[in-house]
């Protein structure tokens, strides 16, 4: 089977959307959870060194039939190491060229990368509400001040494209704006760009991967905050490691050592999703929290950080011509207020 193109991300540019018209669209065949293993094999190596030499099978999620077009799509291959520790952040630009080689590798005959972006301060505080729904915590200044470097690299569209250039013929950029305003004219410039058919629309009511509000992730952020303070305590109790080295508590140990934080992460994170306001209100009653004051939500992207988004991001844009003159405007006013 043909992979027709490579949908690299950047994450929270309704990456969901697009995997779900691919995913329900009989005439495409969509690998993005059968391309994870190689998604973790790249943050392996970046990460450790290890795995090299590991033998990774990617698959399409559905069985594939002979006529349609495979589309290989994971944010993923675009912007990793988020909330991580600086050395980790720093090897981001290592990770997108690996990226960039590996799919090569494995998908020698393509020749169409997509990129989707997005207005960088909206992207910011989409990746903080997503950071929040993976299981940190802190306000969105605090986000933006320990994913610095991890922002660099996230912006740094003019290494991305010419790593993914020097491998493919075709790396095509479209705005996430183009298709919140305009759905069919986003399809109708993708179609044209890597000659495909338009895929179906889907539902217009369906919605995926949708945000909580504010309060609802604030709410979240301090759940998360006390899960982790309660780990933390565990770890560091002389008493109780001594009984854990004792072997009494061995296997208690390894059980919560291997589920707490994931799985309160995710009963949280379905809580604040699918309670109704009045759920979420009690909650707040129950743990005596008051809403924060808006600075909370609120962030300034600072001097060298701002000129490295001009530089590689929007500068990269103009000289390029990747997407519309208009899109490109609205994102350096956004960044120069």
């Amino acid at each position: 089977m043909n992979i027709e193109c490579i949908h690299i991300g950047m994450p929270k540019t309704a990456t969901t959307y697009l995997q779900n018209v691919w995913f329900q669209d009989p005439a495409y065949c969509l690998s993005y959870l059968g391309c994870s293993p190689l998604v973790t094999q790249i943050h392996k190596i970046i990460s450790t060194g290890k795995g090299m030499n590991e033998p990774v099978t990617v698959r399409t999620d559905k069985t594939y039939v002979e006529g349609q077009k495979v589309i290989i799509s994971n944010e993923g291959f675009s912007t990793p190491f988020m909330n991580a520790d600086p050395e980790t952040q720093k090897k981001a630009y290592s990770y997108i060229s690996l990226c960039s080689e590996s799919l090569r590798k494995y998908f020698p005959n393509c020749q169409n990368i997509l990129l989707t972006i997005r207005e960088p301060k909206a992207w910011i505080k989409s990746m903080y509400t997503q950071g929040i729904k993976m299981g940190s915590h802190g306000s969105c200044q605090e986000f933006v001040d320990i994913n610095e470097l991890f922002l660099k690299a996230s912006f740094d569209l003019r290494y991305l494209v010419n790593e993914f250039r020097k491998k493919f013929n075709n790396v095509i950029v479209l705005p996430y704006e183009m298709l919140k305003e305009n759905k069919d004219q986003f399809w109708e410039v993708w179609s044209c760009c890597l000659d495909l058919p338009i895929p179906r629309p889907l539902n217009s009511s369906e919605k995926f991967n949708v945000s909580p509000g504010d309060k609802r992730i604030y709410w979240l952020s301090q759940i998360n905050s006390q899960c982790s303070k309660v780990f933390k305590t565990l770890i560091n109790s002389p008493s109780y490691q001594k009984n854990v080295k004792l072997a009494n508590l061995k296997t208690e140990w390894e059980a919560l050592n291997n589920s707490y934080l994931n799985t309160n992460k995710w009963v949280h994170r379905r809580f604040a999703e699918y309670a109704n306001d009045s759920q979420i209100n009690e909650m707040y009653e129950m743990l005596n929290m008051s809403f924060p004051e808006k600075t909370f939500f609120d962030f300034t992207i600072g001097a060298d950080l701002k000129f490295e988004i001009k530089k590689n991001f929007i500068d990269f844009l103009k000289k390029e011509n990747l997407i519309k003159d208009n899109y490109v405007k609205q994102y350096e006013a956004n960044l120069s207020e």
